[in-house]
């Protein structure tokens, strides 16, 4: 097996063009910080197709809103005395290494880069401590926040600021840490330690971080790494719930694609000691044939979000509740699948039978958690009451996918393919007709 995969990147900035515009006057103009600024976005419901007319707002603060901009929905268009801001193509490459070391392979971690290194791996790993320049961080979806990434900049100064980062963890601190790297034009090298990391959040350029009571990686950029490292080492100190929270990602590539090398029986791939190196490489292979075609998202690349618009509402209810214990994103992606199969079905867009598969998969695969755990961890004793949806709706209408009144989703003609509408690979739906379908769906979970 060739032990590397090239990623080759090319998209521009900003990502998205502008469809409508959003004039920022009167009292909201006088806002300076950029925290501030995008919590009032947020509070408008401004979507990423929204561009910002910035041409009454004070000089003096006009650099502070360009950035607010250019992170809100990972860069949103902006214009200044009616003049849009000019387009810029930019381009790269980074390589995927793929190590099967026995021990940690020190010849991809420089001594002399910038260190943050996820507090849990550093207690499993406790030779990391031997790297010089190194923060630790315990981030969850909770403190997942551009409070965070201010910390983590701020740490990083005082270190004389060494301009080439190494990130070793998961996702969310893949995340946070790349966006900090990225807002400090530092180069960084991603070396996921989790399955979900390895298989998703390391490929694509995604960065970002939540806004409270507004959702899942509201702000971030798009920022490549300059390389990643996925060693199968780190998964053998992985907790069983991570393990199985990651599983469910790699499974959906698999969906997505139909591949027989990744859905061929999945339930040898319980634990971390049945997965094999190619079976990971194949799962990489396959989110970054997508996103080489559509690096920004504008396109094809939004049937990756295959699950997570359900999946992203039930998190976001989990971290309302004030519990340590939360819905995992790879849980709540297993319960975004299967729903999205089921409602493909309940609008006559695949059979019954390209449901009951995608069932089948997740069951074998000991992916889909209990009702009683999904109750525990939403805070919600009956799942088809009337307030779950409700809690649901709340966060479905906050979707980066939607445009106008309707939800969008992405949904399953069989497996392999999506549907599209109108060249889109979102299909819109009434919030009632959704509504219909979960009230069907939640009666016979799992």
């Amino acid at each position: 097996m060739n032990k590397q995969l090239n990623i080759q990147w090319n998209f521009h900035l900003p990502p998205i063009s502008a469809t409508e515009w959003h004039t920022w006057s009167g009292p909201d103009a006088q806002v300076y910080e950029v925290d501030e600024i995008i919590l009032m976005a947020c509070k408008k419901g401004l979507n990423r197709f929204h561009g910002w007319d910035l041409s009454r707002i004070e000089p003096k603060a006009l650099n502070q809103w360009v950035l607010a901009a250019s992170i809100y929905k990972r860069g949103v268009m902006t214009r200044i005395d009616h003049q849009p801001q000019k387009s810029l193509n930019i381009s790269g490459a980074y390589n995927i290494h793929f190590s099967e070391n026995q021990s940690i392979p020190w010849k991809y971690l420089p001594k002399e880069s910038f260190y943050v290194i996820d507090k849990n791996v550093l207690e499993a790993w406790p030779e990391l401590k031997k790297l010089r320049y190194t923060i630790t961080t315990n981030l969850t979806e909770a403190n997942k926040n551009f409070a965070s990434v201010k910390m983590i900049e701020n740490e990083w100064i005082k270190f004389n600021r060494p301009c080439d980062w190494v990130i070793i963890g998961g996702g969310i601190t893949g995340d946070t840490a790349a966006f900090a790297a990225n807002l400090n034009q530092c180069q960084f090298k991603l070396v996921p330690t989790t399955l979900l990391a390895m298989a998703d959040a390391c490929i694509g350029g995604k960065t970002g971080v939540n806004v409270k009571g507004h959702g899942k990686n509201q702000i971030g950029r798009f920022a490549f790494p300059s390389e990643v490292l996925c060693w199968s080492g780190w998964l053998k100190t992985l907790p069983k719930r991570e393990f199985k929270a990651g599983l469910a990602e790699c499974l959906k590539h698999g969906l997505l694609a139909n591949d027989p090398i990744i859905l061929n029986n999945p339930n040898q791939y319980k634990s971390a000691e049945n997965i094999q190196l190619s079976w990971l490489k194949q799962v990489v292979q396959v989110k970054s044939k997508v996103v080489a075609q559509d690096p920004a998202e504008q396109g094809v690349r939004a049937t990756l979000n295959l699950g997570h618009t359900l999946a992203h509402a039930l998190e976001a209810i989990s971290h309302e509740q004030d519990s340590s214990e939360y819905l995992h994103h790879g849980e709540a992606v297993a319960i975004g699948l299967l729903f999205a199969s089921y409602l493909s079905y309940y609008v006559k867009i695949c059979e019954y039978s390209t449901h009951e598969k995608v069932e089948k998969t997740l069951k074998s695969s000991d992916c889909l958690i209990a009702p009683k755990m999904l109750m525990e961890y939403t805070g919600h004793k009956n799942l088809e009451s009337a307030e779950f949806w409700d809690h649901i709706m709340k966060y479905l209408q906050k979707d980066k996918k939607n445009r106008g009144s309707h939800s969008h989703w992405v949904l399953l003609k069989e497996l392999g393919e999506t549907a599209t509408q109108n060249n889109s690979p979102t299909i819109p739906l009434e919030y009632s007709t959704v509504q219909r379908a979960w009230n069907s769906f939640i009666n016979k979970y799992p």
